[in-house]
């Protein structure tokens, strides 16, 4: 089926989207969104070509893996939000921006593998992501936006560089367990109020 430029088709319980460049940014419901329930969706396939993920394009999908494409430069704002039984997802090394609420809660999301190139974690980009216990932050990153970790209930431990120059409101709030961070001062953190309240 064809929208606008994108294509995609679902066989086997496997979504597989392609076409040639950016997706279309949706308005909180992506075309294939009537596949989410029933059982019907296991797994995402975004083929090569894809250099973009629009706003809301898997939001709530039920898929337990997703496939991203080497094309890709971009993942919009909640294009993942709500995925809750999506457990691991690599981000190839092309990709040079995350949107806010990308990944927010995707309560089963226990490893997430990301390039170094990115700058900066987005305001709520993992927030709610209960299974995740330990987090690395790419070297490249400066800024760690509001609420980008609140709420990860299981966090024991996040690595965060030296480059990191600015850490928003709450962004680790509720992360009751998180007994480790790794690479900056009590005092760096505390100089945002609410960054552990």
């Amino acid at each position: 089926m064809c929208i606008r430029d994108r294509y995609w088709k679902l066989s086997n319980k496997v979504l597989t989207i392609y076409g040639d460049g950016e997706m279309y940014d949706y308005n909180g419901f992506a075309p294939w969104d009537s596949l989410y329930g029933n059982g019907q969706l296991n797994q995402i396939i975004v083929e090569e070509g894809t250099t973009s993920l629009g706003n809301y394009a898997f939001r709530y999908a039920r898929a337990t893996s997703v496939s991203l494409p080497s094309t890709l430069t971009r993942i919009g704002n909640y294009a993942f939000e709500g995925c809750s039984h999506l457990t691991g997802i690599g981000i190839p090394a092309s990709v040079t921006s995350i949107g806010v609420s990308a990944f927010k809660d995707c309560s089963d999301l226990e490893t997430f593998d990301w390039p170094d190139v990115i700058t900066s974690i987005s305001d709520n980009a993992f927030n709610g992501c209960e299974a995740l216990k330990t987090f690395e932050i790419p070297g490249t990153v400066t800024t760690i936006g509001n609420g980008a970790f609140a709420d990860c209930t299981n966090l024991l431990s996040v690595d965060i560089p030296a480059s990191v120059d600015s850490i928003g409101n709450s962004a680790f709030e509720n992360c009751w367990r998180m007994e480790d961070v790794s690479s900056v001062s009590y005092t760096h953190l505390r100089a945002h109020e609410t960054v552990l309240d």
